[in-house]
């Protein structure tokens, strides 16, 4: 029979080049900063300081593509931040910042390690698929290829194969994990000190008026919603830290401080979703690592007094919502509930009124158009049709099966469940299909875990083989 653990019960401790690749990411990410800090100022120099970061990155792809994985995912949450800085110059008006950080990301798939022979190939097939099926919608309904949102929509692509072409062991999963973690250090404190100073006008902050949540704080984002996935992101990777035991001692409190703090932004942003997906990951911790936790609980519950003013807003909005008599059949037609979940509806119900003035075949197979949605579901129900929101449902069901199904350690199992179900959680919510900040990063870690299932798998088989010859 075979083992149900076969890469080991816990990540094995990282080497110091791995540290060294560490220590680097961090002082990247505190360049970034400083670019964002110089780009209140003056386009012109934070322009060239952000293309020199893409421009180092991309060379590392080239010689040392290994290295370059680590390093631009240990920064992308850090340079998003960079969200608001166009080009400075004439000829490249057009383009942001922002959207050469693909070009690292396409080096890294056509260098470095080839896909064994052993590595699954149905996801990176299914998820092509996906973006195939973006792309004839688009163009069969006579839009064109949108390239940003089909850029943002490559995050299950992108991210199932780099993965499965870079994360072959445990070793490599804890450092993805921690550079990812790292990568958050600076928007999570950038969050907390913008809380903390209210209403102050600081220009590195930025922040959303509506008129049921009043003042959204969005930290170094212009999305509230960004911050949200961020600081998720921060929780699920530091839980996984604390929880596997490689973090050094001296810097445990630091990790541990870091779940509240990241639960306060989460509390404070008031997106229901995601604050039901920090309490959720957040007794999954618990429960798994209960000695560990124990002095986590007091700050925990500090955070909640702490945050007693965002969750009575949240809990006077959903009380009222659930006293509404409500009619499900109704929801997508009667105007009285336009101004439900802060509004969201409103946007539903006009892309459902969109998508019913669309034809047979466009309802089946998508209109291409992109929208204001608040929702991954509703964005895909217009966009690729019924068919194309199944397949698209179909899919994320069918890697979180396969990842129930491996025969690996469970940390790295439920580390990858978790971000999976994360994301289609919030997608409820916010259109996490095009959150390049969300989406890359939780592929990526679901790619990785399927890839070092199937490895451990081989290595295996080809020690205990199942034909003997005599």
């Amino acid at each position: 029979m075979q083992p149900s653990i076969l890469v080991g019960t816990s990540p094995a401790t990282l080497t110091m080049k791995q540290y060294r690749i560490m220590n680097e990411t961090f002082i990247i990410n505190v360049l970034i900063f400083v670019v964002i800090l110089i780009a209140q100022y003056s386009a012109v120099p934070a322009a060239i300081g952000g293309l020199s970061i893409i421009l180092y990155l991309s060379l590392t792809a080239l010689t040392r593509p290994v290295k370059s994985f680590f390093l631009i995912f240990g920064i992308k949450l850090t340079f998003d931040a960079l969200w608001f800085l166009k080009l400075p110059f004439s000829e490249f008006e057009k383009f942001k910042l922002l959207e050469f950080f693909i070009i690292p990301m396409i080096l890294l798939i056509f260098v470095g390690p080839k896909l064994s022979r052993q590595s699954l190939r149905w996801p990176i097939l299914s998820s092509l698929l996906y973006i195939v099926w973006v792309i004839l919608a688009m163009i069969f309904n006579g839009y064109g290829i949108d390239y940003e949102t089909l850029i943002r929509q490559s995050g299950i692509f992108l991210g199932l194969l780099i993965g499965l072409k870079y994360i072959k062991d445990e070793e490599h999963f804890s450092l993805l994990i921690y550079v990812v973690f790292i990568s958050t250090i600076i928007p999570v404190l950038a969050s907390v000190i913008q809380i903390f100073a209210g209403q102050i006008d600081i220009p590195i902050f930025y922040y959303k008026l509506d008129s049921i949540r009043e003042y959204r704080y969005s930290g170094l984002y212009y999305d509230p919603a960004t911050t949200g996935m961020v600081n998720v992101i921060s929780l699920l990777s530091n839980t996984y830290l604390i929880s596997s035991g490689i973090v050094k001692k001296r810097y445990e409190i630091f990790h541990k401080i870091f779940i509240p703090l990241n639960m306060f932004v989460i509390l404070a942003g008031g997106t229901r979703s995601m604050i039901s997906v920090g309490f959720f990951i957040l007794l999954v911790f618990l429960t798994r690592n209960l000695k560990k936790s124990l002095k986590i609980i007091p700050f925990i519950l500090l955070v909640i007094v702490l945050s007693k003013p965002f969750i009575d807003q949240v809990m006077v909005r959903s009380t009222a919502e659930l006293e509404r008599n409500i009619e499900v059949m109704e929801i997508m037609q009667e105007t009285d509930y336009r101004t439900m979940f802060t509004g969201r509806v409103s946007l539903w119900q006009d892309i459902w009124y969109e998508f019913n003035e669309s034809g047979f075949i466009q309802k089946l197979l998508g209109t291409g158009m992109s929208s204001n949605a608040h929702s991954s579901y509703f964005f895909l129900l217009l966009q690729i049709g019924w068919l194309g929101l199944i397949f698209y449902i179909l899919l994320n069901i069918s890697l979180i099966i396969g990842l129930w199904r491996e025969r690996i350690g469970g940390i790295y199992k439920v580390s990858a469940i978790l971000s999976l179900v994360s994301l289609l959680i919030i997608g409820l919510s916010a259109t996490t299909a095009i959150y390049t900040s969300f989406q890359w990063i939780v592929y990526l870690i679901v790619g990785g875990v399927l890839n070092m299932g199937v490895i451990s798998k081989y290595k295996w088989k080809s020690i205990f083989p199942l034909r003997i010859r005599f």
